[in-house]
Protein backbone atom coordinates (compact mmCIF):
# COMPACT_ATOMS: atom_id res chain seq x y z
CA UNK A 1 0.00 0.00 0.00
CA UNK A 2 1.20 3.24 -0.71
CA UNK A 3 2.01 5.44 2.40
CA UNK A 4 -0.53 8.55 2.25
CA UNK A 5 -1.19 10.50 5.19
CA UNK A 6 -4.59 11.23 6.77
CA UNK A 7 -5.60 13.66 9.22
CA UNK A 8 -6.83 12.07 12.25
CA UNK A 9 -9.69 10.54 11.51
CA UNK A 10 -11.19 7.59 13.37
CA UNK A 11 -11.70 4.00 12.45
CA UNK A 12 -13.68 1.31 14.37
CA UNK A 13 -12.88 -2.12 14.03
CA UNK A 14 -14.55 -5.16 15.39
CA UNK A 15 -12.61 -7.94 15.77
CA UNK A 16 -13.18 -11.72 17.49
CA UNK A 17 -10.07 -12.36 18.11
CA UNK A 18 -10.68 -16.25 18.76
CA UNK A 19 -11.52 -16.89 14.86
CA UNK A 20 -8.83 -18.40 12.30
CA UNK A 21 -6.99 -20.39 15.26
CA UNK A 22 -5.79 -17.02 17.24
CA UNK A 23 -4.27 -15.64 13.27
CA UNK A 24 -7.12 -12.63 13.66
CA UNK A 25 -5.21 -11.21 16.67
CA UNK A 26 -2.15 -10.73 14.74
CA UNK A 27 -3.95 -9.74 11.66
CA UNK A 28 -5.73 -7.05 13.79
CA UNK A 29 -2.70 -5.55 15.16
CA UNK A 30 -1.15 -5.65 12.44
CA UNK A 31 -4.21 -4.03 10.50
CA UNK A 32 -3.94 -1.56 13.35
CA UNK A 33 -0.49 -0.63 13.07
CA UNK A 34 -0.78 0.16 9.32
CA UNK A 35 -3.87 2.54 10.11
CA UNK A 36 -2.24 4.20 12.53
CA UNK A 37 1.19 4.74 10.48
CA UNK A 38 -1.66 6.44 7.82
CA UNK A 39 -3.09 9.02 10.02
CA UNK A 40 -6.08 7.15 11.61
CA UNK A 41 -7.51 6.57 15.22
CA UNK A 42 -8.52 3.20 15.05
CA UNK A 43 -10.82 2.13 17.81
CA UNK A 44 -10.62 -1.87 18.42
CA UNK A 45 -13.50 -3.49 19.87
CA UNK A 46 -13.00 -6.88 21.09
CA UNK A 47 -15.69 -9.31 20.89
CA UNK A 48 -15.77 -12.06 24.31
CA UNK A 49 -19.31 -13.81 23.05
CA UNK A 50 -21.84 -14.19 21.56
CA UNK A 51 -23.76 -10.66 19.88
CA UNK A 52 -20.56 -8.79 21.19
CA UNK A 53 -20.74 -7.80 17.32
CA UNK A 54 -24.12 -7.08 16.79
CA UNK A 55 -23.94 -4.66 19.98
CA UNK A 56 -20.59 -2.87 18.84
CA UNK A 57 -22.12 -2.49 15.01
CA UNK A 58 -25.37 -0.57 16.77
CA UNK A 59 -22.90 1.32 18.70
CA UNK A 60 -20.82 2.36 15.60
CA UNK A 61 -24.21 3.51 13.81
CA UNK A 62 -25.56 5.52 16.89
CA UNK A 63 -21.68 7.75 17.18
CA UNK A 64 -22.70 8.36 13.52
CA UNK A 65 -19.46 6.56 12.16
CA UNK A 66 -19.33 6.04 8.23
CA UNK A 67 -17.38 2.84 7.90
CA UNK A 68 -16.55 -0.10 10.02
CA UNK A 69 -13.94 -3.13 9.54
CA UNK A 70 -14.74 -6.00 10.76
CA UNK A 71 -11.61 -8.34 11.56
CA UNK A 72 -12.75 -12.09 12.10
CA UNK A 73 -14.85 -14.98 10.01
CA UNK A 74 -18.06 -15.57 9.08
CA UNK A 75 -19.82 -15.42 12.30
CA UNK A 76 -18.81 -12.26 13.19
CA UNK A 77 -19.41 -10.83 10.42
CA UNK A 78 -23.16 -12.19 10.12
CA UNK A 79 -23.47 -10.77 13.65
CA UNK A 80 -21.58 -7.19 12.45
CA UNK A 81 -24.56 -7.09 9.66
CA UNK A 82 -27.60 -7.87 11.85
CA UNK A 83 -25.94 -4.46 13.49
CA UNK A 84 -25.63 -2.60 10.53
CA UNK A 85 -28.90 -3.15 8.65
CA UNK A 86 -30.51 -0.22 7.40
CA UNK A 87 -28.38 1.83 8.33
CA UNK A 88 -25.71 4.61 6.26
CA UNK A 89 -22.56 2.78 7.92
CA UNK A 90 -20.77 0.82 5.28
CA UNK A 91 -19.08 -2.77 6.19
CA UNK A 92 -15.46 -3.24 5.72
CA UNK A 93 -13.85 -6.45 5.85
CA UNK A 94 -10.13 -7.65 7.00
CA UNK A 95 -9.42 -11.28 6.79
CA UNK A 96 -6.51 -14.04 6.24
CA UNK A 97 -9.73 -16.58 7.77
CA UNK A 98 -9.75 -20.11 5.97
CA UNK A 99 -12.85 -21.20 4.46
CA UNK A 100 -14.26 -17.23 4.59
CA UNK A 101 -17.26 -17.07 2.56
CA UNK A 102 -18.35 -13.38 3.41
CA UNK A 103 -15.44 -12.31 1.69
CA UNK A 104 -15.46 -15.19 -1.60
CA UNK A 105 -19.36 -13.42 -2.16
CA UNK A 106 -17.89 -9.87 -2.18
CA UNK A 107 -14.95 -10.54 -4.23
CA UNK A 108 -12.57 -9.20 -1.40
CA UNK A 109 -8.88 -8.87 -2.02
CA UNK A 110 -6.57 -11.56 -0.85
CA UNK A 111 -4.04 -9.36 1.04
CA UNK A 112 -4.38 -7.47 4.21
CA UNK A 113 -3.29 -4.51 2.20
CA UNK A 114 -5.34 -4.73 -0.56
CA UNK A 115 -8.18 -5.04 1.37
CA UNK A 116 -7.16 -1.90 3.59
CA UNK A 117 -6.71 -0.36 0.46
CA UNK A 118 -11.07 -1.26 -0.40
CA UNK A 119 -11.81 -0.19 2.60
CA UNK A 120 -10.55 3.08 3.03
CA UNK A 121 -10.81 3.99 -1.06
CA UNK A 122 -13.88 1.97 -2.62
CA UNK A 123 -17.36 3.72 -2.78
CA UNK A 124 -20.05 2.20 -0.88
CA UNK A 125 -22.80 0.17 -2.54
CA UNK A 126 -25.77 -1.10 -1.65
CA UNK A 127 -26.17 -5.17 -1.44
CA UNK A 128 -29.50 -6.96 -0.94
CA UNK A 129 -29.42 -9.09 2.83
CA UNK A 130 -31.93 -12.58 3.42
CA UNK A 131 -33.76 -12.31 7.03
CA UNK A 132 -34.43 -16.04 8.02
CA UNK A 133 -36.94 -16.52 11.70
CA UNK A 134 -36.19 -13.21 12.09
CA UNK A 135 -32.42 -13.14 12.01
CA UNK A 136 -30.32 -11.52 8.78
CA UNK A 137 -27.67 -13.29 6.74
CA UNK A 138 -25.31 -12.30 4.42
CA UNK A 139 -24.25 -15.55 2.18
CA UNK A 140 -26.71 -18.29 2.96
CA UNK A 141 -29.40 -19.89 5.27
CA UNK A 142 -31.07 -23.42 5.01
CA UNK A 143 -32.12 -26.48 6.97
CA UNK A 144 -32.17 -29.78 7.14
CA UNK A 145 -28.65 -31.43 6.55
CA UNK A 146 -26.45 -28.20 6.19
CA UNK A 147 -27.84 -26.87 9.37
CA UNK A 148 -27.31 -30.18 11.15
CA UNK A 149 -23.24 -29.68 9.71
CA UNK A 150 -23.26 -26.45 10.96
CA UNK A 151 -24.62 -27.81 14.26
CA UNK A 152 -21.41 -29.96 14.47
CA UNK A 153 -18.95 -27.32 14.04
CA UNK A 154 -20.61 -24.89 16.39
CA UNK A 155 -20.81 -27.87 19.07
CA UNK A 156 -17.36 -28.19 18.44
CA UNK A 157 -16.35 -24.69 19.25
CA UNK A 158 -18.00 -25.20 22.53
CA UNK A 159 -15.74 -28.13 23.54
CA UNK A 160 -12.81 -26.03 22.66
CA UNK A 161 -11.83 -26.94 19.36
CA UNK A 162 -11.84 -23.46 17.29
CA UNK A 163 -12.00 -24.44 14.39
CA UNK A 164 -13.72 -27.89 12.58
CA UNK A 165 -13.80 -27.24 8.21
CA UNK A 166 -16.93 -27.70 7.08
CA UNK A 167 -16.07 -30.92 5.24
CA UNK A 168 -15.46 -32.31 8.38
CA UNK A 169 -18.08 -31.79 10.46
CA UNK A 170 -20.06 -32.88 7.18
CA UNK A 171 -17.93 -36.56 7.21
CA UNK A 172 -18.96 -36.70 10.89
CA UNK A 173 -22.70 -35.20 10.55
CA UNK A 174 -23.37 -37.24 7.11
CA UNK A 175 -23.94 -41.11 9.21
CA UNK A 176 -25.98 -40.17 11.46
CA UNK A 177 -28.56 -37.67 9.56
CA UNK A 178 -32.01 -39.02 8.66
CA UNK A 179 -34.18 -37.21 5.60
CA UNK A 180 -37.31 -36.03 6.32
CA UNK A 181 -40.46 -34.63 5.01
CA UNK A 182 -40.95 -30.99 4.41
CA UNK A 183 -43.52 -28.77 3.65
CA UNK A 184 -43.18 -25.90 1.54
CA UNK A 185 -44.25 -23.00 0.30
CA UNK A 186 -42.34 -20.79 -2.02
CA UNK A 187 -43.69 -17.32 -3.22
CA UNK A 188 -47.01 -19.20 -2.40
CA UNK A 189 -46.50 -22.16 -4.54
CA UNK A 190 -46.95 -25.66 -2.45
CA UNK A 191 -44.68 -28.04 -2.47
CA UNK A 192 -43.90 -31.46 -0.54
CA UNK A 193 -40.57 -33.37 -0.13
CA UNK A 194 -41.35 -36.78 1.30
CA UNK A 195 -37.38 -37.71 1.32
CA UNK A 196 -35.76 -34.15 1.95
CA UNK A 197 -32.42 -33.72 2.55
CA UNK A 198 -31.97 -30.04 2.95
CA UNK A 199 -33.11 -26.51 1.52
CA UNK A 200 -29.90 -24.01 0.96
CA UNK A 201 -31.66 -20.27 0.94
CA UNK A 202 -28.72 -18.44 -0.94
CA UNK A 203 -28.14 -14.74 -0.94
CA UNK A 204 -24.49 -15.50 -2.62
CA UNK A 205 -23.25 -18.06 -4.17
CA UNK A 206 -20.37 -19.43 -1.83
CA UNK A 207 -20.91 -21.13 1.75
CA UNK A 208 -19.72 -23.99 3.48
CA UNK A 209 -15.85 -22.77 3.12
CA UNK A 210 -15.78 -22.89 -0.50
CA UNK A 211 -19.25 -25.17 -1.60
CA UNK A 212 -20.78 -23.28 -4.57
CA UNK A 213 -24.25 -24.37 -3.36
CA UNK A 214 -25.91 -21.47 -5.79
CA UNK A 215 -23.81 -20.54 -8.53
CA UNK A 216 -26.16 -17.86 -10.10
CA UNK A 217 -26.74 -16.03 -7.16
CA UNK A 218 -26.14 -12.20 -6.88
CA UNK A 219 -26.33 -10.26 -3.89
CA UNK A 220 -27.67 -6.82 -5.74
CA UNK A 221 -30.62 -8.97 -7.41
CA UNK A 222 -33.57 -8.70 -5.37
CA UNK A 223 -34.02 -12.46 -4.87
CA UNK A 224 -33.04 -15.80 -3.26
CA UNK A 225 -31.63 -18.65 -4.71
CA UNK A 226 -32.81 -21.76 -3.44
CA UNK A 227 -31.68 -25.32 -3.61
CA UNK A 228 -34.03 -28.43 -2.87
CA UNK A 229 -32.09 -31.67 -2.63
CA UNK A 230 -34.23 -34.54 -2.03
CA UNK A 231 -35.10 -37.74 -3.21
CA UNK A 232 -31.77 -39.41 -2.91
CA UNK A 233 -29.93 -42.53 -1.38
CA UNK A 234 -27.37 -42.05 1.26
CA UNK A 235 -24.93 -43.24 -1.45
CA UNK A 236 -26.20 -40.77 -3.79
CA UNK A 237 -25.77 -37.94 -1.64
CA UNK A 238 -22.08 -39.28 -1.22
CA UNK A 239 -21.54 -39.33 -5.02
CA UNK A 240 -23.23 -35.77 -5.25
CA UNK A 241 -21.24 -34.14 -2.65
CA UNK A 242 -17.94 -33.19 -4.27
CA UNK A 243 -20.30 -31.13 -7.27
CA UNK A 244 -21.02 -28.59 -4.59
CA UNK A 245 -17.51 -27.50 -4.51
CA UNK A 246 -17.79 -27.18 -8.77
CA UNK A 247 -20.46 -25.41 -8.54
CA UNK A 248 -22.20 -28.05 -11.02
CA UNK A 249 -25.24 -29.37 -8.79
CA UNK A 250 -27.73 -28.56 -11.38
CA UNK A 251 -29.55 -31.26 -13.77
CA UNK A 252 -28.30 -33.61 -10.84
CA UNK A 253 -30.80 -36.31 -9.98
CA UNK A 254 -32.72 -35.33 -7.12
CA UNK A 255 -31.66 -31.44 -7.17
CA UNK A 256 -33.64 -28.19 -7.80
CA UNK A 257 -33.08 -24.82 -7.91
CA UNK A 258 -36.06 -22.20 -7.52
CA UNK A 259 -35.51 -18.27 -7.59
CA UNK A 260 -38.12 -16.40 -4.96
CA UNK A 261 -39.04 -13.40 -2.47
CA UNK A 262 -39.99 -15.55 0.32
CA UNK A 263 -39.92 -19.38 1.46
CA UNK A 264 -41.82 -20.92 4.30
CA UNK A 265 -41.00 -24.51 5.61
CA UNK A 266 -42.39 -26.80 8.09
CA UNK A 267 -41.29 -29.93 8.96
CA UNK A 268 -42.56 -32.62 11.82
CA UNK A 269 -39.07 -34.18 12.57
CA UNK A 270 -36.30 -32.12 14.27
CA UNK A 271 -35.25 -29.63 11.61
CA UNK A 272 -32.28 -27.43 12.40
CA UNK A 273 -32.41 -24.41 10.73
CA UNK A 274 -28.91 -21.51 10.16
CA UNK A 275 -28.39 -18.26 8.73
CA UNK A 276 -24.43 -18.35 7.49
CA UNK A 277 -23.86 -21.21 10.21
CA UNK A 278 -25.26 -19.47 13.13
CA UNK A 279 -28.45 -21.86 14.78
CA UNK A 280 -31.81 -19.75 14.27
CA UNK A 281 -34.35 -22.24 15.43
CA UNK A 282 -36.18 -25.78 15.03
CA UNK A 283 -39.23 -27.07 13.33
CA UNK A 284 -40.00 -24.63 11.12
CA UNK A 285 -37.99 -21.79 8.61
CA UNK A 286 -39.35 -18.41 7.05
CA UNK A 287 -36.95 -16.79 5.02
CA UNK A 288 -37.34 -13.67 2.48
CA UNK A 289 -35.21 -11.16 0.69
CA UNK A 290 -34.73 -8.19 1.73
CA UNK A 291 -33.20 -5.70 -1.07
CA UNK A 292 -30.58 -3.00 -0.72
CA UNK A 293 -29.95 -3.40 3.03
CA UNK A 294 -26.42 -3.08 3.71
CA UNK A 295 -24.07 -0.63 2.18
CA UNK A 296 -20.88 -2.51 1.67
CA UNK A 297 -17.15 -1.27 0.82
Amino acid sequence: MAIQRYSSERVVAIVNPYAGKGEVRALAERAQQQLELLGFHVDVYLTAGRRDATTFAQRTVSEGVTRVLVIGGDGTINEVINGLVHSETALGIVTAVSGNDSGRNLDLPKTMDEQLNRFLHSTPRHIDLGRVNGRYFLNVAGCGLDAAIAYTQNQAVVSGQRHVSYTRAALATFPRFRPMRFSIEIDGEHLEMQRGWMVAVANGPIYGGGMKIAPQAKMDDGWLDVCLIGDMSTVQVYATFPFVFLGKLEGKHGVTYRKCKQIKLASPGNLLVHADGEMVGKRSMEAEIVPQALWVL
